[in-house]
């Protein structure tokens, strides 16, 4: 630095003010200064001992820490005030709502944790068993010779987890297997199948530049229902990536590449039966022969998957009969399905009990949301609106479906993001769908009302979006 610049530096002053501040830093990070202090206010301004000394030197110290941190930023951008505001500017002009989208995720997952280190007993989200229950009761069930309510693929997958296990890890409860060497590598396997291609399938599906890739799969992993899922360690994860997978390969021009989607949706079907509903895309194309390959290969695998199990064929109405009694509780659990819906408005209504309206209802607002959703499925030509509309199918025409299935919502979410045409109908999507996927303490809310704040909103904007497609095209 010259003369003059040390010259002009000094009429500066608000250069001066961060010079003078960044002296007084960098003397508190000294121990003897600060002890000095401490000794001065005894003596001099509250005339006692202070209680914790100790204290008052480590607030001194972060205060000096901060302060200094803070003084280098302001005098780096008084410097380059022109430079940051032109950047500033550019970035303000190129910002999009799913950029806005995106950081909300990502602020709601930090301010979250934020949230548990000034309150640890709030740990935790939707409800409880939010400890890998779901996979460890699965592992410990998978020794059985007989199909529960998990088709014969999740079921193999959990049987391989259970002949990596030593016996004496079966005697005990779940628990035990949670604390053990073997239970610790099953679940690093789970998150190796399931972490790694989520977050590949998104780097990938993300259209622009590395950064804008980077941002969007991260935000995504900090959603609730990817979150929720792993927190859980439901196969569910697995489902979702293969089902995602079949969507991205779908359209593509390479025949290996769509063979390899079709194996991805038997894996999808194998592991929870309801993204058969993806299979729908092959119907509009009408692209037969993959459907019928890919219905014989499932139906070949399914046969083999069964040769694992006591029971052969009578296995498969053994898994129904276990899906039928659980699905028969649709009331007692967190449930997002159109069934729960309809039982909550008439329950709120007085007309649920012993009036004989909820069986026939129940049917009519099924067959009413079936019809309009094929009728909307195949009339619509926006990948995002298809992709919803079978989302939408996943998580309201089960009987029972946990929080955890919206992890699904993230393959119509890389679509709106890669739309196009970003019309009021995208952007108003992503609004609707950032509830679910915000991750903050207390979302019971949103549980208990999910469809009139998510799913309602996002099929009827499908619909607005169909008739403008239909408006605009005559």
């Amino acid at each position: 630095m010259t003369r003059q610049d040390l010259k002009k530096c000094c009429r500066n002053p608000i250069l001066i003010c961060c010079a003078v501040l960044a002296l007084i830093s960098v003397l508190l990070l000294f121990p003897a200064v600060r002890l000095l202090l401490v000794s001065a206010a005894e003596r001099f301004i509250v005339r006692r001992p202070l209680r914790d000394t100790g204290k008052w030197d480590r607030l001194m110290l972060r205060y000096a820490s901060v302060q200094l941190l803070a003084i280098v930023a302001v005098a780096w951008l008084h410097k380059r005030t022109d430079r940051v505001m032109c950047i500033a500017k550019a970035f303000v002009r190129e910002i999009r709502l799913s950029h806005i989208f995106l950081l909300l995720l990502i602020l709601a997952f930090v301010f979250q944790n934020l949230a548990l280190i000034a309150h640890p007993d709030r740990t935790g989200w939707y409800m409880d068993c939010t400890n890998l229950w779901d996979h460890y009761v699965c592992v410990l069930g998978g020794r059985s010779l007989h199909l529960g309510m998990y088709p014969p693929l999740a079921s193999f997958i959990y049987r391989l987890y259970a002949s990596m296990l030593p016996e004496d890890l079966f005697s005990g409860d779940w628990k035990t297997l949670a604390y053990s060497d073997g239970g610790s590598y099953v679940t690093l396997l789970f998150y190796l199948f399931s972490v790694v291609p989520f977050c590949l399938l998104c780097f990938d599906s993300i259209e622009g530049k590395k950064t804008e890739k980077l941002v969007a799969t991260t935000a995504l992993c900090c959603s609730a229902p990817f979150l929720y899922s792993l927190m859980r360690g439901n196969i569910v994860l697995f489902s979702a990536c293969a089902a995602f997978c079949f969507c991205r390969s779908a359209r593509s021009e390479n025949g290996f590449v769509r063979a390899a989607g079709l194996l991805a949706l038997f894996v999808a079907i194998g592991t929870k039966l309801y993204p058969v509903a993806f299979a729908a895309l092959l119907v509009k194309e009408r692209r037969w022969k993959e459907l019928k390959a890919c219905l014989v290969m499932a139906l070949l695998l399914f046969v083999f998957m069964l040769t694992f199990f006591d029971g052969g064929m009578s296995e498969i109405a053994n898994m129904m009969r276990h899906i039928t009694n659980f699905t028969s509780t649709f009331k007692e659990h967190h449930n997002l399905s159109l069934k729960r819906q309809v039982w909550d408005i008439l329950s709120f209504c007085g007309l649920a009990k012993d009036t004989g309206l909820f069986p026939v209802l129940n049917v009519a607002v099924y067959v009413l949301y079936i019809a309009a959703s094929g009728v909307l499925f195949f009339l619509t030509k926006k990948r995002w609106v298809e992709l919803m509309l079978l989302t939408l199918a996943c998580l309201l025409v089960p009987g029972i479906v946990r929080p955890y299935t919206e992890v699904f919502l993230i393959i119509p979410i890389v679509e709106l993001l890669n739309s196009k045409e970003k019309d009021v109908f995208v952007y108003l999507s992503l609004v609707f769908l950032l509830p679910m996927l915000l991750f903050i303490c207390d979302l019971s809310l949103f549980v208990t009302f999910h469809a009139g704040l998510v799913t309602f909103p996002l099929f009827a904007l499908c619909a607005a979006e169909v008739v403008r497609e239909r408006y605009c095209k005559k």
